[in-house]
């Protein structure tokens, strides 16, 4: 994921997790 937290890069963290 980049340095920047955006709503889709916080929803596929939350599908990695």
């Amino acid at each position: 994921m980049s340095g920047v937290y955006t709503k889709v890069e916080t929803e596929t963290v939350a599908h990695n997790f």
